[in-house]
């Protein structure tokens, strides 16, 4: 990250406005000084990401017009999707982010981030020329054709969310996205019913958190984000710390674990 400090980071500029309108509100200021921590760590680091292009040229024997997509979770979009929004905008998603937790009470879980990332990274590829490599799959768990929430799911146990009667492997809200599109539970709307994840904005979206994509009742789970760049990986079309696009929250979900 080409940032010196983690307090130009316009996300944390507008964390600190928002810490400055509540008065010190003990909530807002808890909050500021975890995230803050959490971003630290991307200072100065050079950030690798996977990302596959696709370029078209739109004029037979011109090489100037062409049309770049980049191929993310299952299908290809326009590449300026990866542009960051403005400062102010991440700025507001700060502000909006110490303000969400002000006015929210609910228990902490506990859980652990680092871990469902490693588990993450560990069970999942980039693979060339197909859309899934099963080989590097935990093998001590079934597969499914379409097996994203199957692996999120693995993710948040990994991270130390113990099994319920209701989710727990091959059961049904397990292995389901949970997509508001569809009126089937799955992971999405039952780890916000139990408040284990809530629902937040693209720069709050910590690592360890992961993403619903609506339309294409889809999920992905979240490895890195410095507030400006998600990275993540998922299953079905194999996807290991690939850059994510900046979609408008009527698109996604950002799920943030409530720790």
């Amino acid at each position: 990250m080409k940032f010196n400090s983690v307090y130009q980071l316009p996300f944390v500029a507008g964390m600190k406005k928002a810490v400055e309108y509540f008065k010190d509100n003990k909530k807002a200021l808890n909050q500021y000084n975890k995230r803050t921590t959490e971003l630290k760590k991307y200072i100065g680091k050079t950030q690798i990401e996977n990302n596959i292009f696709k370029i078209t040229f739109t004029e037979k024997d011109n090489f100037e017009n062409i049309k770049i997509e980049i191929a993310t979770y299952l299908t290809k979009i326009d590449a300026f999707s990866l542009k960051p929004p403005e400062p102010e905008v991440l700025m507001q998603n700060g502000f909006d982010f110490i303000k969400y937790h002000v006015n929210t009470n609910s228990k902490k879980i506990d859980y652990n981030n680092a871990a469902a990332v490693i588990y993450a990274n560990k069970y999942t590829s980039n693979p060339l020329n197909m859309s899934s490599d099963i080989s590097v799959w935990n093998p001590e768990y079934k597969t499914y054709d379409n097996d994203c929430a199957n692996y999120v799911s693995q993710c948040i146990y990994a991270g130390g969310i113990s099994p319920t009667a209701a989710w727990y492997p091959e059961s049904m809200i397990w292995i389901r996205t949970g997509s508001p599109r569809y009126t089937s539970s799955g992971i999405t709307d039952y780890m916000q019913q139990k408040k284990i994840f809530y629902s937040t904005n693209y720069s709050a979206a910590s690592e360890g958190g992961f993403i619903c994509l609506i339309k294409e009742s889809h999920v992905v789970f979240i490895t890195s984000n410095d507030s400006i760049t998600i990275l993540f990986n998922g299953h079905t079309n194999d996807r290991k710390q690939v850059s994510f696009p900046h979609l408008h929250e009527s698109e996604v979900i950002y799920l943030n674990p409530n720790n």
